[in-house]
């Protein structure tokens, strides 16, 4: 599926694509404009077509998220090259995406690494400089539902920093450069969040 015409995607990347992306996928959705971003899910080694495990979706609930019409898909080069951010619940599935398509480098981020302990302005810290292992999110496959409930916490504080983080980075690109002419007018049009 391709995005409409002006929107910018977001793929999200986890194992088999029936626990963490799709979840982390609606949730980012619903934090983000769907008339400019739209955000989708895959998995590294997915089969083609499964529904959400029943866990996840108990626990997505809670989170008022319904995954039930989420179906996993597998990554392709082609879903890679077209999102313009890419985020991976593992430093692995990352490495797994640079083998498909070592173009995308510079677009991947761990999900874990967006915490609000990691930066003490307050701001999202950037992954890439984080230490991997603490911010991976473990699969909650095969585990209970409280597992999977904690995953859930973790992804939906992990999204919500990510979300901010994209805001910020995009309200950052309409400033000025400096040295630009501005005007008082121009400067009223820049909204940070």
């Amino acid at each position: 599926m391709q995005p409409r015409r002006g929107r910018r995607r977001i793929l999200v990347v986890c194992y088999g694509n029936v626990c963490r992306s799709p979840f982390a996928a609606v949730a980012l959705q619903r934090h983000l404009d769907s008339s400019e971003w739209q955000v989708v899910s895959a998995g590294t080694n997915a089969a083609e077509g499964k529904p959400v495990t029943e866990l996840m979706r108990a626990a997505a609930a809670e989170y008022d998220l319904d995954l039930s019409a989420q179906r996993s898909q597998k990554v392709t080069r082609s879903l890679l090259r077209t999102a313009e951010l890419v985020i991976t619940m593992s430093q692995r599935q990352a490495e797994k995406l640079l083998e498909l398509e070592p173009a995308v480098r510079r677009r991947i981020r761990l999900l874990g690494g967006f915490s609000p302990q990691h930066d003490v302005w307050g701001l999202p810290a950037d992954p890439r400089q984080a230490a991997a292992a603490a911010d991976e999110i473990a699969d909650p496959s095969g585990e209970g539902l409280e597992f999977h409930q904690e995953c859930c916490r973790r992804l939906e504080t992990a999204v919500a920093q990510f979300s901010l983080w994209v805001l910020r980075r995009e309200a950052s690109r309409s400033l000025p450069k400096p040295g630009a002419p501005t005007s008082a007018a121009s400067l009223r049009a820049v909204r940070l969040p």
